[in-house]
């Protein structure tokens, strides 16, 4: 007997067809309304996410990261220390250090935060008005450059806002639905909201007079759910969330006294007006739509409203637009603490001390070594006092400096400007100094050579070295060429190998300096007063052939009408026998330098090489009248000499 075994048969393949079917009708269910949504939060996290990593932490954010580095029991203990400071953000934050310490990384749960702030938005004004309206109000706070900031900053300001939109959502529906099950997420919210900032008390007192508002209205109605028990209901469990709020209350009150902060706004406030505008340009339309469809039909009615729509969204984005450019621009010039940090953690060495005045504990994200290695001082005497037992100092300045009241910034920072430093300009205020009791800036160069510099910012010896760049050593130019080789900027780089060719040409190394001024010219082609140094340095070395074409550039080419230009074009000319071209620009050197003598004598030799014996004569006389005893006298009188036969 044969036994029978059914096989399935192995599912045939989808072919692309059928996917590209389904795929077709998947887009066709989302409609207008969800593509526009897809397309404004692309937009919302696009912006958010744009350089979010590329400033460093600055120093709210640097708090806030460091805390949470901390033990739990620790963590909580320093924030009931902070200003206004609830411990839910603290908590994600804690979360993503532990992950990464990347920038981007520490700031992504903001930027979530802040997209689907957006999204619920839409959602509340869907539900409340119409889905043009929740496009609209999506799109207001998409673009929102207060929301954009709050967003891509390591603070629990967007984490609220979020909580807010959602807790209110879901507050609305609990209400229409009756289900304790709906409460309970409400109340959950709640809680979550009160632990994200302390401001939600505030927004649960509004939540209050909204769910007042709706018990007066139902009341007296034949309803399901009852508005009394739905009043009952939302009693309850907001009494609930703020009984689970006590705990950290009771907490944080033992701690230092909390008090709003003033740099975050009402952020949460923000949702609603935007909301309302949404509603407010709906509305608008769809007035305007209903009287056009009397004149146009329906077609024009739809040109009309959406017409309407654009013009209005598009003036709201014409004024947000200018406040989003000029928050990207400010964010590239941040608090750079990321980079006192590398600087620290690459250079210090063991027998080194820190000094930041009391901002140590902000440089322990960047640089543990240096939260090691620091001395907390109390004023400038005792700056003065680990200065003179000839340690190495790092010495950071800040414009935190000045909110220390107990400090005299102004005076520590008149101390440093006098002491011979390395210094390390980081922008924005912030300036790291390293210097040693002992040793002028000179000195310094041997270790100031071997640091190693941040990958971003290889320029920052270059402050250094134009400072070194008045004296005529070799110290000097060699901090020239060295800050010249990290420098970014062609121009910056151009600059430094010109003052470098200058020290050298200085010190009579000519060789060395029209090397210099080459590289100059290579990161800079349009430097008259390179060309004309360049030129200077070749005539020195006895290649007039060679100086020539630089001091024709600098003169023709870049305009440069001058008396140095001239002379040397004329000494250049006449070395090179050309005695008719040099007389002219010995001439309008002359016209405008006409203290200098021995221009009278290089004029009396060009016309003497020409055969104007007269003309010769008479500049060789005139130039041993005024300077009988010059350094071209001797020279001059030899001349003369067959000329009076």
């Amino acid at each position: 007997m044969s036994t029978l075994q059914s096989v399935r048969p192995d599912p045939s393949p989808v072919s692309l067809a059928t996917l590209a079917r389904r795929l077709t009708h998947q887009m066709a269910r989302l409609g207008w309304t969800g593509w526009f949504l897809i397309a404004i939060l692309s937009v919302a996290a696009a912006l958010r996410l744009y350089h979010l990593g590329t400033p460093g932490l600055w120093l709210d954010e640097l708090d806030r990261a460091t805390v949470a580095q901390h033990p739990l029991p620790a963590m909580l203990d320093a924030i009931r220390q902070r200003q206004d400071a609830a411990p839910l953000g603290y908590l994600v934050t804690a979360l993503m250090v532990r992950t990464s310490n990347a920038e981007s990384v520490l700031r992504f749960p903001s930027v979530l935060w802040g997209v689907l702030s957006v999204y619920w938005l839409y959602r509340l004004g869907r539900r409340w008005h119409s889905p043009v309206a929740g496009l609209i109000a999506a799109v207001l706070l998409a673009a929102n450059a207060l929301h954009l900031r709050y967003s891509q900053e390591l603070h629990a300001y967007s984490l609220f806002v979020f909580l807010t939109l959602v807790s209110t959502e879901a507050l609305a529906h609990a209400w229409r639905s009756g289900r304790w099950r709906s409460w309970l997420l409400y109340g959950a919210l709640a809680v979550l909201m009160l632990y994200a900032d302390y401001r939600a008390a505030l927004v649960l007192a509004l939540q209050t007079v909204w769910v007042l508002f709706l018990w007066l209205k139902g009341r007296g109605k034949a309803q399901d759910p009852a508005p009394a028990s739905q009043l009952a209901r939302f009693v309850t469990v907001a009494a609930a969330a703020i009984v689970v709020f006590l705990p950290w209350v009771v907490y944080d009150v033992q701690g230092d006294q909390t008090t709003l902060s003033q740099t975050a706004p009402m952020l949460f406030i923000l949702p609603p007006f935007l909301l309302l505008a949404g509603m407010g340009a709906s509305a608008l339309a769809s007035g305007a739509g209903r009287v056009a469809r009397g004149c146009l039909g329906e077609k024009g009615a739809v040109i009309v409203r959406g017409a309407l729509l654009v013009a209005i969204t598009g003036a709201f984005l014409s004024l947000s637009w200018p406040q989003i450019t000029t928050y990207f621009a400010d964010r590239q010039r941040p608090e750079d603490w990321r980079n006192v940090g590398v600087l620290l953690s690459n250079n210090l060495s063991l027998d080194d001390a820190v000094v930041a005045w009391r901002a140590e504990r902000f440089l322990g994200f960047y640089s543990p070594r240096a939260v090691q290695q620091a001395r907390e001082l109390a004023s400038l005497a005792d700056l003065e006092k680990l200065h003179a037992t000839g340690r190495p100092l790092w010495v950071l300045i800040t414009p935190y400096l000045d909110r220390e009241r107990d400090l005299d910034a102004a005076a520590i920072r008149a101390w440093i400007d006098r002491q011979p430093t390395v210094v390390f300009d980081l922008g924005g205020g912030f300036r790291l100094h390293y210097l040693q009791a002992g040793r002028d800036r000179e000195a310094l160069w041997p270790v100031a050579q071997h640091f190693v510099l941040p990958a971003d910012r290889p320029d920052l010896l270059v402050a250094y070295a134009r400072e070194l760049g008045s004296l005529d050593t070799e110290v000097a130019l060699s901090t020239l060429v060295a800050a010249a080789a990290q420098a970014q900027d062609a121009s910056v780089r151009a600059d430094l190998l010109f003052r470098a060719g200058s020290i050298a040409l200085r010190r009579s190394d000519y060789s060395r300096a029209n090397e210099l001024f080459d590289q100059a010219l290579a990161a800079r082609p349009d430097l008259a007063e390179v060309y004309l140094r360049k030129g200077y340095a070749l005539l020195e070395m006895g290649q007039p052939q060679a100086a020539l074409p630089a001091l024709m550039a600098a003169h023709e080419q870049f305009g440069r009408d001058d008396y140095w230009v001239h002379r040397w074009l004329g000494i250049a000319l006449d070395r090179l026998n050309r005695p008719a071209e040099a007389l002219p620009h010995f001439l309008d050197a002359l016209d405008r330098s006409p203290d200098v003598h021995e221009l009278r004598f290089l004029i009396g030799a060009a016309n003497a090489e020409l055969g104007d014996r007269a003309a010769a004569e008479s500049w060789l006389r005139d130039y041993l009248a005024r300077d009988p005893a010059g350094a071209w006298a001797h020279q001059a009188q030899q001349l003369l000499a067959p000329l009076a036969d």
